[in-house]
């Protein structure tokens, strides 16, 4: 309900206070469904990657389907991804909020959902009512302090991707209704990177995967901030979210 409401905002402040208050409620719900996922299935590490990838390939299908259905008319055949194109509908700026109410539902749906798992209560091992100290101590490690302090930078500037892509690619002169389709290269990216991640982790160790996915960022925001190069070159640079996100 609370997406929902968000796509009728008209005033910039009632959106950014809304989009946190669904933030502060959804966020939890990525570590919950990963924990039931990890305690039904056999081969945690091995299925889990095959259960996960699904989530991307779902981003695909929304940042296909929403233009071809919503935004675009008389659509034809291209060679290029999405692979069906058209022109854009004369109100298509004022439909790009109803991807919002499509979300809504999707989200009240989901939740319904929800109530037909099965049953998950917490192990009792895992039950520890200071568990925040022990997590809270970790600190003490210089190593995982450098490394909580570069997570939060990073993070902050992943945060910036979803958030600020999307008009930048509008500014470069890509389509309203081909924004979603472009940068869901970045998850065919992450599709690749995920498959092969176990191979890099094994040969690279993990202090140089997560090397690879910092300097990916640094890589991405360095083409985007080069005025010169041609729009088609800053599509294709969507496909470091792949390193970005699997690697780091």
């Amino acid at each position: 309900m609370v997406k929902w409401y968000t796509s009728t905002q008209t005033d910039y402040t009632s959106w950014l206070y809304l989009s946190i208050l669904y933030s502060v409620l959804y966020m939890p719900t990525l570590a919950l469904s990963n924990s039931v996922a990890f305690s039904h299935v056999d081969d945690a590490e091995n299925s889990f990657p095959k259960i996960r990838v699904w989530g991307t390939i779902g981003w695909i299908a929304a940042s296909w389907a929403f233009p071809m259905i919503w935004l675009q008319q008389d659509l034809s055949f291209q060679l290029m991804p999405p692979f069906l194109s058209g022109d854009e509908v004369p109100n298509v700026t004022a439909r790009l909020a109803d991807a919002l109410k499509f979300s809504g539902i999707i989200s009240i749906t989901y939740g319904v959902f929800c109530f037909m798992l099965p049953n998950t209560p917490p192990k009792a091992d895992a039950v520890e009512k200071l568990a925040f100290k022990k997590a809270f101590s970790l600190f003490n490690n210089k190593s995982f302090l450098v490394l909580v302090f570069a997570s939060l930078g990073v993070s902050i500037i992943h945060q910036i991707y979803f958030l600020q892509t999307g008009p930048f690619l509008s500014f470069i002169g890509i389509k309203d209704s081909s924004i979603g389709p472009a940068m869901t290269i970045g998850q065919f990216a992450e599709i690749a990177t995920m498959a092969y991640l176990g191979f890099f982790l094994k040969r690279l160790g993990f202090k140089k995967v997560i090397t690879i996915g910092i300097m990916a960022y640094f890589a991405r925001y360095a083409i985007f901030g080069t005025s010169i190069l041609p729009a088609w070159v800053m599509v294709v640079s969507q496909a470091f979210h792949g390193f970005c996100f699997a690697f780091f």
